[in-house]
Order: C-alpha cells, then structure tokens, then sequence
C-alpha cells in the first residue's frame, strides 16, 4: 500500500510483514515513522527497539528514535540516541544539529532556573518592590512558562505600582498571547 494515501493499509501491511519476517528491519522502521507522524510515540520506539536489535549498526535507526524520544518529551534519551548516531555516522550534520539543539536547550533550562532563583531571592528580600516581579515576570514570558503564571507577576508589580506602564503593557500583550520581545 502507498503510505500517502492509503497510511493506514501500509501499517497493517507493515504488520503483516513483520509476522510473515520478523527479522528483517524496514517493516519496524516504517512503522516508527508512521506512528511518530500520529504521535504514539511508545509505540514508534518500541518498533525502532526492535530494529535496533535486528540491526544495532544502522545510525539512521538512532537518529529515528531519538526523535521519538525527543518529541515524547525524553530529551535525556534523545541526546543519547543523537550521540550514538553520530558515533556510527560522524558525517551527520542532522544528528549533530539535533544533539547541539538539546545540549542548548539543557543550557537555557539551567540559565532560566539560575535567573528565577535570583529573582524569587530578591522578591522575597524586597516584596513591595515592583520591578521584582516586572522582571521575573518578563523573564518568564519569554521562557514560554504558563501564560497565568507570568500574569500574575505582572498583576502584582500593577498591584504595587498603579501607574507600571511597561508592567501595563507587557500583561496586556501576554493576555492577547504575543511573544516576549
């Protein structure tokens, strides 16, 4: 079956193959990449598992999984799988860009726990003062944190400070959903 326009007769196909060779390596494979594009994600690892066991040298089967990991929310597993396809493929650029991707991502998650500490520290130290919770707010929103939870920062340095104008603006723009800029 063609898998554009018939997808769910090639993943039966794909089934029926595995139970018919169960060795061979393309059926697993084949399924993962429907199954990441219907975003079961357990289900398109286990089958890239599989073929990982039927064939552990293939860095395209890594680099597979570790985007099923990744866009599953497993970014530890990703990485690990991105770094073990590169070690089977150093020409990779794809597997590269995706391990660099995450070692940053790990970066900006340690520098935004490192400036939320700093921030949640000096409101504490200083409750009344507005700019603390403009900033931490503003840092917030450009960190994607939860939409309510940067508001009510904002609120609060509004509550503090009635006249705020940039706490005004930056809560006005966060309620009508616009980025951080």
């Amino acid at each position: 079956k063609n898998i554009i326009f018939d997808e769910q007769g090639a993943y039966d196909d794909f089934k029926l193959s595995i139970q018919i060779n169960p060795n061979h390596v393309e059926p697993y494979y084949e399924l993962s990449k429907i199954d990441i594009k219907r975003e079961n994600y357990i289900s398109a690892i286990e089958y890239l598992d599989k073929a990982i066991e039927i064939f552990p040298d293939a860095s395209a089967l890594y680099l597979l999984r570790g985007e099923a990991k990744e866009k599953g929310g497993n970014y530890a597993g990703a990485k690990e799988d991105y770094k073990k396809s590169l070690e089977l493929n150093p020409e990779d650029n794809w597997a590269d860009y995706q391990f660099d991707c995450l070692e940053d991502m790990e970066n900006r998650d340690e520098e935004f726990n490192r400036e939320f500490e700093k921030l949640t520290k000096y409101i504490n130290e200083n409750p009344n003062d507005p700019e603390g919770y403009f900033n931490r707010g503003y840092m917030q929103s450009c960190y994607d944190v939860d939409k309510n939870i940067v508001l009510s920062d904002f609120d609060k340095a509004i509550e503090l400070n009635p006249n705020y104008i940039d706490a005004k603006l930056r809560s006005e723009e966060r309620r009508v959903g616009k980025e951080c800029r």
